[in-house]
């Protein structure tokens, strides 16, 4: 009878130890719970890094493989793994740089707002930390657009001197990255960290009141003006470079009787670049007064 009661018992223990391993999560999803609050917070702080690498990615696959700097060579070939790697070397380079500068700007700011989180005094942080809280949207996006200038006079040196690329095409690619990626990067990292820290200044600035001594204020004109512009005017741009290049992708001049319509297009997309930015400047002006000027 002892021996039946306590294999009863035994197999008791071992049903509730099966259902209590079954009711643990498996490591690998305590590990996604743990990494993903992280990953949250690092992406809130940093959004220059996740930015920055979809933007390098996005330049690559188009001067690669939708619109090719050297539309002659189109297979895989020694001269291009150089570039992939180069592409590798200098995206992992600024980001990294990118992350370094932003980290060092923020580290005294990350301290005080852990102190004050924990109940010290606001009136004890320094002012210098409070301006840099204040500036640290327009911090990182400045410092994303150096990382962008450089990136274009690097390529420009790169596929110039060493790819042996045409200076024209160089030049291409360096606008396509000053002028077209750097500034679509550098301000959607802009409004991301300030979506991040606008939560984080009261903490600082408990009584409502900022110190507008040392700190670079964007006005909201010039934030509308920047969403509209890059929103609606540059993708019309792009679309008229990819349209004047049309003879030196096809490797030749275009058919006579095809060249009036080329044009006709071309002065159809400037009337519409011209208008677009000019409607795009006037609706920018009228939502900023607005916001500025409420009923």
């Amino acid at each position: 009878m002892s021996g039946a009661i306590t294999a009863r018992v035994a197999e008791r223990r071992g049903d509730e130890g099966l259902a209590a391993t079954e009711r643990r999560p498996p490591m690998r999803h305590r590990l996604i719970e743990i990494m993903r609050p992280t990953l949250r917070s690092a992406i809130r702080t940093h959004p220059e890094v996740p930015a920055n690498l979809i933007g390098a990615a996005a330049v690559y696959f188009y001067f690669n493989f939708i619109d090719p700097l050297d539309p002659a060579r189109r297979a895989m070939q020694p001269a291009d793994l150089q570039r992939f790697g180069t592409f590798l070397v200098v995206t992992t380079t600024l980001v990294l740089a990118n992350f370094s500068l932003a980290t060092l700007w923020l580290w005294p700011v990350g301290e005080w707002e852990r102190r004050l989180r924990a109940g010290d005094d606001p009136t004890l942080v320094p002012e210098h930390v409070r301006r840099r809280a204040v500036n640290a949207p327009l911090m990182s996006a400045v410092v994303t657009m150096v990382g962008w200038i450089l990136a274009g006079l690097f390529y420009l040196v790169f596929l110039s001197w060493v790819v042996g690329i045409d200076f024209a095409e160089s030049t291409r690619a360096f606008a396509g990255l000053v002028l077209v990626a750097g500034p679509l990067t550098s301000s959607l990292v802009f409004l991301a960290s300030e979506f991040h820290w606008r939560r984080q200044i009261p903490i600082f600035f408990p009584d409502g009141r900022i110190d507008r001594v040392g700190v670079f204020r964007v006005p909201v004109l010039a934030r509308l003006a920047a969403t509209f512009l890059i929103t609606s005017v540059l993708p019309l741009v792009v679309m008229m470079m990819v349209d004047f290049s049309f003879e030196r992708r096809f490797g030749h001049m275009l058919p006579g009787e095809v060249q009036p319509v080329w044009r006709g297009l071309l002065r159809t997309q400037a009337f519409i670049v011209v208008a677009t930015g000019l409607a795009s400047a006037l609706m920018a002006t009228l939502v900023a007064r607005i916001i500025n000027r409420p009923v």
